[in-house]
Formats: structure tokens, sequence, C-alpha cells
């Protein structure tokens, strides 16, 4: 595993436990290939995993027309030499598309359920639309494995609060979720930060599941391309890694520079801490 990182160079986020694991099933590779007049695709917050999805929509469609819909116009010159439209919020009509996916993330969004179902009431339900999660949503628990019908965090935790809304609001409107694990590029991930940091209060061993960029927006198109609604997909690459096998694999792969010799330290005594807490 730790050779396949270094060749794919990279790795994620980190909401996993140790002894956690997610698994895909056959269902997110099935595909049913949509007609010309349902093969247009708005993708609303075309970043670096929606515009990938647009970019790979337009290959698989030839003819298709992509619109991305962001918050300001400062990636509007990029988009457009990927071949998509590009416009912001306040430059939307009330026109519907066959296929609508949402990546915005909640970060850009005051009203981020409210900005779904915006997004859903663009779709004319010809096609499939489509809502990027998180495995975040999942129960943390250790010794898991997960699949797309294990059960997820009960209410009270604002983050992962605004994501089950949200997959509520796109269920509700007839639409489908794919929860992916931990995103990555070669530049973007968990492991920039424990580069920068040289400390992360951490267990070592604690797991990462992760999915690149490229790969999560195949998923994507996939999915879209399928014509199922109503759909639960998990998007992961069914390979978990510990934090310090993903690090040692990047010190191997050297493209990073050169390191220090111990590297990038981790720690568990923030955890055993805790642990003792409970105890008492």
């Amino acid at each position: 595993m730790a050779a396949r990182m270094a060749a794919r160079v990279q790795a994620p986020r980190v909401w996993v436990t140790p002894s956690t694991r997610l698994h895909t099933t056959g269902r997110a590779r099935c595909v049913r290939v949509c007609t010309a007049a349902s093969s247009d695709l708005l993708v609303v917050g075309p970043g670096v995993l929606g515009s990938q999805v647009g970019s790979k929509w337009l290959q698989a469609k030839p003819g298709a027309r992509v619109v991305g819909q962001t918050n300001t116009d400062r990636s509007h010159s990029a988009l457009k030499q990927l071949g998509i439209e590009a416009r912001t919020k306040d430059q939307a009509t009330d026109e519907q598309f066959a296929n609508v996916i949402f990546c915005a993330p909640p970060s850009g969004s005051d009203d981020y359920q409210a900005e779904i179902k915006a997004a859903a009431q663009l779709w004319s339900q010809e096609g499939t639309l489509l809502f990027t999660s998180s495995s975040a949503v999942y129960t943390d628990q250790q010794g898991l494995l997960y699949t797309e019908d294990s059960p997820t965090v009960a209410p009270g935790n604002p983050r992962v609060d605004r994501l089950l809304n949200a997959e509520a609001a796109v269920m509700d409107a007839g639409g489908s979720i794919v929860r992916l694990a931990g995103l990555y590029t070669s530049q973007r991930g968990a492991h920039t930060y424990y580069l920068k940091a040289g400390s992360v209060a951490v267990r070592p061993d604690g797991l990462l599941n992760l999915i690149h960029y490229e790969d999560a927006a195949s998923l994507c198109v996939a999915a879209l391309a399928s014509g199922e609604n109503s759909k639960i997909w998990m998007g992961c690459d069914n390979h978990p890694i510990t934090k310090a096998e993903l690090m040692q694999a990047l010190y191997d792969s050297q493209k990073y520079g050169a390191f220090p010799p111990r590297h990038a330290q981790f720690s568990n005594a923030r955890h055993r801490a805790a642990r003792t807490r409970e105890r008492s």
C-alpha cells in the first residue's frame, strides 16, 4: 500500500479512527448511457472536484453542455479553458438542467441547506441530481467496516449536522448522494498539513480512508450517467492506510524535498489523556 501511495503520491483528510475501514460496493460502477437530450449538466461549486467532473462529463458526452455555477468569477477563465460555461450564482436563471451535481462545500454558504434546495429547483428530473457529501457522516467507532448502508452520526455535531441536513434535502428532492472519503492530490490533503506542522497530536496508527480527486470525479460521472436516483454511493479506494504509513510513503517518494531525520512526529498523548478522564 505504501508503494501504491508513493506512486499515486498523496493523502487526505482525517476523520476515521484506528481499525475503521470504508468499503465501496459494485453499485458505484453501474453506468447507463444517457441520451443526447439528457446530457446537459449543471455543476454547482466547480472547484477542484467539480471542475474535474465537468471536464470528464464533456469527454464522456461529446456535444453536451456543462455549466459551472460559482459564487464569484475568479475561476471563470480556468473553467472556460476546460470547455465549461461559467456563471455566478447571481447570474443564474430559472433554466433547468437534466443533470445537476452540487459540489460546493458548507464553508461557502451561510445557509447550506437552502443552497441545496435552490440547486434542486434547477433540476428537470430527466437525469440525475447528485450531492457530494463526506464519509464524516458515519458513526465514529473502531473496528467497523462501513458501507453505503451504515449508520450515521447522531444529531449534535454542527459540522456533521450540516451535511446530514443537506443530504436530507437532496433525498427529499429525489436525488442521490455520494459520500467521499479523504480527498487528495499531490498538493492537497492531510499530508500537506502534517508536513507543515512537523508534530501532530494524532495517533500514528489511526487509519485514513482516501480517494484521489480524479477517481472521485470519475465516480461522480458514473453516478450521474447511471440515471439512478434516491441512491447513496460510497467513494473510497478500499485501501485504508495509517498516518505513519502515509508519511513514510511521502518520504520514500523523495518528491517533497529534504526532510529532517525524524520527519513528522505523531503523538497520541491527548487521546490517552481523554481515555483516562473517561475512566475516572
